[in-house]
């Protein structure tokens, strides 16, 4: 099985399809979290995503021997179709997201 790892200040380039749009949406990794009980990373966005802010990614595990997910998100509007769509904007991240 091929293994990558997400480095600090690597840089992605990803796509988002919205209706029939791919839309890009850059961002670069700022954390890695590397440890024996979690493993995760944070990305802030880049100029040209639709949004303004920060994603985090972590999988822990607690000392009981659960396992936990987790996803943190902060954002506001970047660019100008964001701000115009509203809470249909929202909506579109919440959907992504959870996908």
């Amino acid at each position: 099985m091929l293994r990558t790892r997400v480095g600090p200040w690597v840089v992605l380039r990803t796509t988002v399809l919205v209706g029939p749009w791919w839309i890009d949406a850059p961002v670069r990794v700022i954390e890695v979290i590397d440890t024996s009980t979690a493993a995760g990373f944070t990305y802030g966005t880049l100029p040209g995503h639709p949004e303004n802010g920060e994603e985090r990614f972590l999988v822990r595990l607690d000392s009981d021997g659960t396992v936990r997910a987790e996803i943190r998100a902060f954002s506001r509007p970047g660019r100008w179709f964001s701000r115009v769509a509203g809470p249909a904007g929202r909506h579109i991240q919440r959907t992504t997201t959870q996908r």
